[in-house]
């Protein structure tokens, strides 16, 4: 089996088989998986920044924030294959779509426990990367380009069933 990737992670090769009754089994290669959000936001992503905070001592929050620019009026912003916010590209004289930019009413950051997706938990944004309430030099368009992603250590509390942080928002948001 050769390997077609370059890079310092390249001996890893994750398969993922599914069973269902009656039928054959279904495998996947997880480098080959295209159109996961994650990756559709790493493909789309003009600039990024990447930070680091500590929390109430052993606390670590890295994360991203990326920014997908309008560019040669076609939208860089990923739409979500399971959710789609545009119309079809000929759906476009038909009607008018009022939205509130390319990120639309979703939340900037999507947020990990030790490297798992907690997928109820969202953050919609920080004092530091909101839309100013005065205007200012950048354009309050820009602000809904931005997307972004916290990963946190095993010193946040999840629920029993991983779905929700119980106090990740409110340690990050406390200005002590």
């Amino acid at each position: 089996n050769e390997t077609k990737y370059t890079g310092p992670f390249n001996n890893i090769d994750i398969q993922i088989s599914m069973f269902e009754k009656g039928k054959l089994p279904k495998i996947v290669n997880l480098r080959e998986v295209k159109d996961d959000m994650q990756t559709l936001y790493i493909n789309s992503t003009a600039e990024s920044f990447e930070f680091k905070t500590h929390v109430e001592g052993d606390g670590v929050v890295e994360g991203i924030i990326r920014y997908h620019p309008f560019l040669y009026d076609k939208e860089t912003y990923p739409d979500d294959p399971s959710f789609p916010s545009r119309p079809a590209e000929d759906d476009e004289d038909d009607c008018i779509v009022v939205e509130k930019g390319a990120r639309g009413k979703r939340p900037i950051f999507e947020c990990f426990w030790n490297g798992r997706l907690i997928p109820y938990t969202t953050i919609e944004d920080f004092e530091w990367c909101s839309p100013p309430k005065k205007r200012g030099i950048v354009s309050v368009e820009c602000y809904n380009r931005i997307s972004g992603a916290l990963f946190t250590n095993d010193k946040f509390q999840v629920s029993t069933n991983k779905l929700t942080f119980m106090d990740l928002e409110l340690k990050l948001k406390d200005k002590n």
